[in-house]
């Protein structure tokens, strides 16, 4: 056994600098940061960077609710493993018995998709273009059984052998599921059994979810510079996306005429959750908990353990490859979370492979990632060690895919900004400069 202590975390000042460098880099700055790292499952440093409102001039902090994009699909995660639990859903039972119509893949009538396929990105559903645009005034049913587009072209493999592609249209599947087994909104059902539980603020409405006077918490997101098309450094930052800071916007128009259980995408249960990275710690320590936090118990242990068991893995071979791994960076997948650090399939290089943390990575452990309008977040834990790091980006200044890390898919703000957060958390190899 083992007994070297772990290298100590170093000084929260030190992390600070090396974010704020990140932050304010002269050749590719970001508009704002959260970022927050556990040792042990406590909290050991959080630190807030640049503007959450450009034009108002308003500093990113602790109540900060970032639009968290995919990393929203975890949440939803734990939404249907509630459902498990109550008994009134078979992760591998036909998703058609509880969606009341047929979902099947054109090519593969016979075969059933399951919850499992969707939560796991086996089910072959694909996003053939803006989830925005199909929401609006267009039940599921319709959506998916009368155009193909949303179903990917004849698999090398059929969907029960698990073909992988990350579609965002998989967590709408999940969340229309939710409301038809509670006879809920998904919103709703969200924020009552997972969010107020738990003390987080936020949700994935809004005008329903927060307060008037929290709307000033929300984050405008943006690009600027090279991000933007035919930008130049120095470009000023453009807001993206719906959210604006200090405006409660609802997320798409008629909800008084929704209809439960028709279509939950309205809702964005693949990445509208508006949430600040304190209260991501919180959702993390819940995990580290086994299903429960400071008494209130969300999950059960069984349920939580499900969650991170893997479901699919990256393998090539003569038949060729089982998915999609988007250079690298997908490897290995749970029950609506990813599992990082699977490294000895493929090394990792510049723009590809799942290392966090960059040349010295050597963390494991499962989460989630988001990217949209200018978000960069993450949320990653490792359930042996108790450490973990979260963070939120709310507007780059190039684009992800064009800056990528040395070591990873990663780009190379957030391998800077993994490397930091794993300082502070002591792991192994990781020093920061204190200038």
């Amino acid at each position: 056994m083992d007994t070297t202590p772990p290298p100590a975390p170093i000084e929260p000042a030190q992390v600070d600098a090396a974010l704020r460098a990140v932050v304010e880099d002269p050749q590719r700055p970001l508009a704002s940061l959260s970022a927050l790292a556990l040792r042990a499952g406590k909290v050991v440093y959080e630190g807030h960077f640049g503007l959450r409102s450009i034009e108002r001039g308003w500093p990113a902090d602790g109540r900060t609710l970032y639009r968290i994009a995919s990393v929203s699909k975890l949440v939803t995660a734990l939404a249907v493993l509630q459902q498990v639990e109550a008994g009134r859903l078979d992760l591998d039972a036909d998703a058609g018995e509880v969606l009341g119509f047929t979902l099947r893949h054109p090519a593969h009538p016979g075969e059933p998709v399951t919850a499992r396929m969707l939560m796991s990105h086996t089910s072959s559903l694909r996003d053939p273009g803006d989830l925005l645009a199909f929401q609006v005034g267009q039940t599921l049913a319709d959506a998916l059984t009368r155009e193909p587009a949303w179903w990917a072209p004849e698999p090398r493999r059929s969907p029960a052998a698990h073909w992988f592609q990350y579609a965002n249209i998989n967590q709408v599947v999940l969340g229309t599921m939710v409301e038809r087994l509670t006879g809920e909104r998904f919103d709703l059902y969200v924020r009552r059994a997972l969010l107020q539980p738990l003390g987080i603020r936020g949700g994935f409405h809004p005008a329903t979810d927060l307060e008037p006077h929290e709307a000033a918490d929300l984050a405008t997101l943006y690009r600027g510079g090279l991000a933007l098309p035919g930008g130049r450094l120095g470009d000023p930052w453009l807001a993206q996306g719906p959210e604006r800071s200090g405006v409660c916007t609802p997320a798409v128009p008629r909800l008084d005429d929704y209809i439960v259980g028709s279509n939950a995408g309205v809702f964005g249960p693949q990445g509208a959750l508006r949430v600040s990275v304190p209260g991501l710690a919180r959702l993390m320590r819940m995990l580290l908990g086994k299903g429960e936090l400071d008494g209130v118990r969300v999950l059960q242990p069984g349920s939580v353990e499900l969650l991170m068991q893997r479901q699919w893995l990256y393998e090539e071979g003569d038949g060729g490859a089982n998915g999609d791994p988007h250079h690298g960076l997908f490897l290995e997948w749970g029950l609506g979370v990813q599992r990082f650090g699977a490294r000895s399939r493929a090394p990792s290089q510049p723009g590809w492979g799942d290392r966090v943390g960059g040349a010295q990575g050597r963390f494991t452990g499962v989460g989630h990632l988001g990217f949209a309008w200018g978000l960069l977040s993450g949320f990653i834990v490792d359930p042996a060690s108790g450490n973990g790091l979260i963070y939120a980006v709310g507007g780059h200044s190039d684009d992800p895919d064009r800056y990528t890390g040395p070591v990873s898919a990663f780009s190379g703000w957030e391998e800077r900004i993994q490397q930091a957060l794993l300082a502070a958390c002591g792991e192994p190899g990781f020093l920061v400069a204190s200038g």
